[in-house]
């Protein structure tokens, strides 16, 4: 900043002092010389003018170039002023623009204690500016779970990360909106407080297109899981029901509504029999409108008449039934007609883990390599149907890693069939992201054999065996759909298949030499997990590598040193990192902006000898044990699933798309509120690094 000031200062002051020089170089050497020279010999003005003319001639020009410039310069400024003023108007109007057409509402809170929000967000509390000065958060957000965290976020005025909260905004009618903020802190000369972006969930804030991608989603849904699912009854799925007694006022009935966190409830009349269902949906398409009253009985407000299905309906059909009625609330009857249950839209979200479950079904009846690489083939449905319904990063990443867990379960057992049992006890072993549980699409394998100690007579025999128990696993993930890893850590290679002493061995040396590739490899290794056979060759290998850490402390000084590597995402000005295709397109790769976490759990694991490989396992050992602060596990463990969830999201629409999949995220995809939780995960992630280096070499430079 302090350069560019600089150059500012420089290229406008150089004109006029170049000018200033010019003048007085010409009035010391030609004009006052001259001027003396004609008083002495008595030369008259004209033979003085004459003389100097050449001189004067020449400043005249230099004086007028100099003048052309500075007003060729002042026209480009201000041409170029004019440039940004009408590119910020139309961003401006954009904005507005934007703002009026979005079915997302704006609150911004003050740390001050004043509030704004616009249309949309006054619509949904029914309320007028001037009364949302006068709310309090409190006032307006529920107090669920979500909301208390919501509501803390905003109590909290630290430099905090964006957080999301499925919640529900309570009007001053009373009536709830089910809702899902996005909220951000805000610091700048103007403004200092949250900025919540309000997105309304409920039924009649959908768009179309939205309306059509959800039925076309259940389509293909309801085609699996008919066949998958047809002994499954929808009684398993269905949520308990709000019962509401048909002499009820609508305003009592919305108090339970906000008590019990419900968004519907059922009517019932005198006998306990269903009458009729209301929704949020009707509560505002009847209340707002002023068709109706909250003082009004629930039956002047109800849909009716009911539709609904015994309990041991099949779900399928329960699913057919409710598109085909245009409902997105079924009740849900015993053997005597009255109600006992309501599956609604959230529970058809459970779709996701019943396709999840069918899915991991299919793939455990698998009985060759190419069924399994045509269940594999599948994950992405699975996946996409899992981000789409935004499903926490968390749950993805273990249904990705567990697919590779039962696929190499599955053909270790093949193996055996094709070359026979092993003759002694081993472990294989899964590294890398698979280790730590934390595998995506794109994903290749790392994978080794421990192998026990035995007769030296036998040991080349063994040896063989498993090297050709690799190559075959190898062989038939990469055929399947999991590369082969470039690095060639896998069980196929003898540098990954050893036996207990070896493997023992290995580490020691890996430790105590100055191989270039040794920190590679044992940032490998140091995410292992065994997948399948002997845990107990596991478990040693595992102590031995706590005791070379404690035998070799300046090791993990290694690794934080190494972790400068990994550069800060953002630039001196707090922007996010790019680079540039080929098309020119901005870009960053998350795999490297997700790198400095990654190595920062796993470093601080091996420091505190904790056994999990999973990042987020680690992070949540290390907020307990006391070595990093609760504000900083939820930091570290937002932005890895926000990164995470980013990935994926990026990984499913680049296979919609037909494209190769990397690890480029484009700028040009991200949403407004996405570009700042990323600058804010990012600063985290420095921060992640700098504590490292902290904690094991006493300072935050970069070595």
């Amino acid at each position: 900043m302090r350069k560019r000031t600089r150059r500012i200062i420089t290229l406008n002051m150089l004109p006029p002092l170049a000018f200033f020089a010019l003048l007085s170089a010409y009035s010391f050497l030609i004009l006052i010389p001259g001027l003396q020279k004609a008083g002495k010999t008595g030369e008259g003005a004209a033979a003085l003018l004459s003389a100097i003319f050449p001189y004067t001639a020449g400043l005249m020009f230099l004086t007028a170039v100099l003048f052309i410039l500075l007003a060729v310069r002042a026209t480009k400024m201000e041409l170029s002023r004019e440039k940004l003023k009408e590119s910020a108007d139309r961003i401006d109007e954009e904005f507005q623009s934007w703002v009026e057409t979005t079915a997302d509402g704006f609150i911004y809170i003050a740390d001050t204690g004043t509030s704004a929000a616009d249309r949309i967000v006054l619509e949904m509390l029914d309320c007028t500016e001037v009364d949302f000065e006068n709310l309090k958060p409190g006032d307006y957000i529920n107090t669920d779970v979500d909301g208390k965290e919501l509501l803390g976020f905003i109590a909290d005025k630290s430099d905090d990360i964006t957080g999301r909260y499925e919640t529900r905004l309570i009007g001053t009618d009373g009536i709830p909106v089910e809702v899902l903020i996005s909220a951000s802190r805000i610091k700048s000369e103007s403004m200092t407080g949250v900025i919540l972006i309000v997105k309304d969930m409920s039924d009649h804030a959908r768009t179309g297109a939205v309306r059509i991608d959800v039925q076309r989603e259940y389509s293909i849904v309801e085609l699996r899981s008919a066949l998958q699912y047809i002994y499954q009854n929808a009684g398993t799925m269905m949520a308990e029901p709000l019962l509401i007694d048909e002499e009820e006022l609508v305003i009592d009935a919305v108090k339970k509504m906000n008590t019990q966190h419900k968004n519907s409830f059922i009517v019932v009349d005198d006998a306990g029999f269903a009458a009729g269902v209301v929704t949020d949906q009707d509560l505002r398409q009847r209340i707002l409108s002023g068709d109706k009253n909250i003082t009004d009985k629930v039956t002047d407000i109800m849909s009716c008449p009911v539709v609904s299905a015994s309990v041991d309906i099949m779900f399928f059909e329960a699913f057919r039934l409710m598109r085909d009625n245009s409902i997105r609330q079924l009740v849900i009857d015993d053997a005597d007609g009255r109600p006992v249950g309501l599956l609604t839209e959230k529970n058809l979200i459970a779709v996701q883990s019943t396709n999840t479950a069918a899915f991991e079904e299919e793939l455990l009846k698998a009985e060759t390599v190419d069924e399994m690489r045509d269940c594999y083939r599948r994950l992405v449905f699975s996946v996409r149907t899992l981000v789409l319904s935004g499903a926490k990063a968390s749950y993805i990443i273990s249904l990705v890693s567990k697919t590779a867990e039962i696929i190499t379960d599955k053909l270790i057992k093949l193996a055996f069939i094709k070359l026979g049992p092993p003759a002694c006890d081993f472990a294989f072993i899964a590294m890398g992201s698979e280790g730590r549980g934390e595998q995506t699409l794109l994903t290749d394998q790392d994978n080794g054999i421990i192998f026990e100690d035995g007769p030296e007579t036998t040991l080349n025999a063994r040896r063989a065996y498993f090297l050709k128990l690799g190559a075959f696993v190898s062989d038939a993930l990469n055929h399947i759909g999991y590369n082969y890893c470039s690095g060639g850590v896998m069980a196929s290679n003898p540098k990954w298949v050893k036996t207990g002493n070896e493997w023992a061995q290995q580490i020691w040396d890996w430790f105590s030499g100055n191989s270039p590739d040794r920190l590679l490899d044992l940032n490998i290794l140091f995410d292992f997990k065994c997948v399948y056979g002997d845990k107990k060759l596991a478990e040693t290998l595992r102590m031995n590598i706590w005791k070379a850490v404690d035998s070799y402390p300046g090791f993990l000084k290694e690794i934080a040193a190494a972790v400068s590597v990994f550069k800060p995402r953002l630039t001196i000005f707090g922007r996010i990192q790019v680079e540039r295709t080929d098309a020119d397109d901005e870009v960053f790769n998350i795999k490297k902006a997700l790198g400095p976490l990654t190595i920062y759990a796993r470093t601080m694991a091996l420091k505190e000898s904790i056994a999990h490989t999973a990042t987020s396992e680690r992070l949540k050992i290390l907020a307990e044990r006391g070595v990093i602060t609760g504000k900083q596990y939820r930091d570290y463990s937002h932005a890895f699933d926000f990164l995470t969830q980013l990935r994926f999201r990026d990984q499913v629409q680049t296979i919609e798309d037909g494209e190769k999949m990397n690890n480029l995220i484009y700028i040009e995809d991200l949403s407004e509120v996405e570009i700042i939780s990323l600058r804010k995960i990012f600063k985290q992630i420095s921060s992640a690094q700098d504590n490292l280096r902290l904690a094991l070499t006493g300072s935050i430079r970069q070595i």
